[in-house]
């Protein structure tokens, strides 16, 4: 998010620098990858920084090197960005381009900004906002401070993170620039929240959110929408919060990204966990763990601690220790995190106050003094160092136990969930068989003495035929759903034929078929049928579709399948129980699952699945 957003900054504050040119230009292409291609963008960056050289044209060498280290920077690179970015720098100086430097020394504070590095995202950021000021660029540097403030927000600095917001949001305002303004009011309502200033809060949240929607951002709006909520639900009202944190998450399934779908399906957890409503808690706390950033392990915690609460509040102690475990383990991982990032804060305050003493020591003459600190400090660092590292190993090795007994009771709960299904599988084959055989043949055997009544009487009454008419469309009906309980057909010829016959039995359904037709094990074929089924089902009834395409995709180690509707798609609120019992049997499968839905767009749900990597079913 952070270097998205930093990519975005740069390309807005470059555009007049880099834009001009030749179309097909070094400096161009380079530039224009950036957005979704890194290597492409590296490579004209190196082919444009050798003709660059042999023409001796300085401002272009330094415009690539700069390209070159924000593709480095995309890619989480810092090291070869960085390294890039002073070789910009030094061709920016040459070249006497300002516009060029300023756009370097910001690129350069935005990567010690992300690495958490105040000191010297501060000196970069200073350097940037000299030169725009002296190009009289002030909307660059009312985006410097904001992004200034929102530093010191993160190093919870919150007093000068709003004196730098505020200052943002004075030029902005000077300037008529909406979106610097929402920004502002949106980094000054981080800011209050932070502060627990709830109300202050709130009232920012509603401007940014009112000047989002005004500029068509829905992904700022959501956000800020979020921070609504947040608040409602600190003041314990809940049918606010739900109402706005309900509309924020429409936009963020649409627009968002999906920690913004997470964050929304916590609050909602949350509301419904303080409510009372366990079993709508554990529903969105699952929703927010399945697009929760792995890394977040705050938010992971708020997640399975609703789950904890909920399932001890409805009785069911097994799901709470399992997520009470779960919890311990995210709480190492945030321990081991916070100590890494105090670890970082040493090293920055230890460079400050390094700094600081050969200031002193230039204006003293006590360099010697100067020294024996430095290595003092050194040999403190390093002894903290080894010892955090010590503390580490240990704890990552009792993680690791943890993890493979928890790993063990999956495994434990997986079979069982296998088994379930097999019995299932087997009394449908029984109930199958029985209807097919049992009262199939009474009605088989019904025909026919109607059949010789008939004969016999010869009598020319319409009831007879009649009668036989609705014995045999009984026979029919009676063998449609036996078919469907439990098909022999599956086990004598495969998924193909079985799923053609399936869809034929309704007009709107379309049947594809592409690869090699080939046989797979009967847990195999069965779960895939079963899963098909719900999936056209599920579109028959739900969905309003009038038409529905169903596509295989079969060879030796992979199965697809693709059920495709043109119906009003998936309604999040909905509880999709159908959806439910798919993902249990994908999850026994060890398949993947794609789901594309929008509001009146359809549905697609995709499933794959490799052979090799199915897991076995013991």
């Amino acid at each position: 998010m952070r270097k998205l957003a930093c990519l975005l900054f740069l390309l807005f504050a470059a555009q007049s620098v880099f834009g001009q040119g030749q179309t097909q230009s070094y400096d161009t292409l380079s530039w224009e990858y950036l957005s979704y291609d890194y290597d492409k963008s590296k490579k004209y960056a190196l082919e444009g920084i050798a003709f660059a050289e042999k023409e001796g044209n300085k401002e272009l060498e330094g415009k690539l090197y700069r390209n070159l280290g924000i593709a480095y920077y995309m890619e989480n690179e810092p090291d070869e960005a960085l390294q890039y970015y002073q070789k910009a720098l030094v061709l920016a100086k040459e070249s006497g381009n300002q516009k060029l430097l300023a756009t370097v020394y910001t690129a350069i504070g935005r990567l010690y900004d992300v690495q958490n590095n105040t000191v010297q995202a501060m000196e970069n950021y200073q350097q940037a906002i000299a030169i725009y000021n002296t190009l009289g660029d002030k909307q660059r540097v009312c985006m410097i401070l904001g992004n200034i403030g929102t530093m010191y927000n993160q190093a919870k600095n919150y007093a000068r993170a709003e004196k730098f917001i505020r200052e943002a949001l004075q030029m902005a305002t000077e300037l008529n620039d909406t979106v610097s303004i929402a920004q502002a009011y949106n980094n000054l309502k981080t800011v209050c929240l932070s502060r627990n200033q709830f109300n202050e809060g709130l009232e920012y949240a509603r401007r940014a959110a009112d000047l989002y929607r005004e500029l068509g951002d829905p992904v700022n709006e959501g956000l800020a929408l979020q921070g609504i909520a947040a608040v409602y639900l600190e003041n314990n009202n809940y049918k606010e919060a739900y109402a706005i944190v309900n509309r924020a998450l429409k936009l963020a399934q649409t627009w968002g990204y999906p920690v913004h779908v997470s964050d929304c399906h916590r609050i909602l957890g949350r509301i419904y966990e303080l409510t009372g409503d366990y079993p709508k808690a554990i529903f969105h706390s699952k929703q927010g763990l399945e697009y929760a950033d792995s890394t977040d392990y705050r938010q992971l915690i708020a997640l399975h601690s609703v789950l904890q609460n909920a399932y001890i509040q409805m009785k069911q102690p097994h799901n709470a220790v399992l997520h009470t475990r779960i919890i311990d383990l995210l709480t190492h991982c945030l321990t081991n995190a916070q100590l890494a990032e105090q670890l970082t804060d040493m090293e920055i305050k230890y460079q400050a106050q390094q700094k600081e003493a050969r200031i002193q020591s230039l204006n003293k003459a006590r360099k010697v003094y100067i020294i024996l600190f430095i290595l003092c400090g050194a040999g403190i660092i390093l002894l903290g160092l080894v010892l955090v590292l010590l503390n580490r190993y240990q704890r990552q090795k009792r993680l690791r136990m943890e993890e493979h007994i928890l790993q063990i009771e999956q495994e434990r709960e997986l079979i069982s969930a296998r088994a379930l299904l097999r019995g299932e599988n087997k009394e449908r084959t029984r109930f199958s068989r029985e209807l097919h055989d049992g009262l199939g043949g009474l009605l088989t055997m019904i025909r026919l003495r109607i059949q010789k009544w008939h004969n016999i009487s010869g009598t020319a009454s319409r009831e007879p035929a009649e009668t036989l008419q609705l014995i045999d469309k009984s026979i029919v009906e009676l063998r449609r759903i036996s078919r469907n309980i439990m098909s022999e057909s599956l086990t004598r010829f495969g998924l193909r034929p079985v799923l053609d016959e399936f869809c034929a039995s309704a007009p709107c359904i379309r049947f594809h078929f592409f690869g090699t037709e080939c046989r797979y094990d009967t847990d195999t074929e069965m779960h895939i049928y079963r899963i098909a089924c719900e999936l056209i089902n599920n579109a028959l009834k739900h969905s309003g579709a009038s038409q529905i395409n169903v596509q295989l995709i079969s060879s030796p180690d992979h199965v697809s399948l693709t059920v495709q509707d043109n119906g009003r798609g998936l309604d999040p609120s909905a509880g999709n129980e159908g959806l439910t019992t798919v993902r249990s049997r994908i999850s026994l499968l060890g398949a993947k699952l794609n789901i594309f839905s929008g509001p009146e767009k359809g549905t697609e749900i995709t499933i794959d699945l490799n052979i090799k990597e199915k897991p076995d079913h013991d």
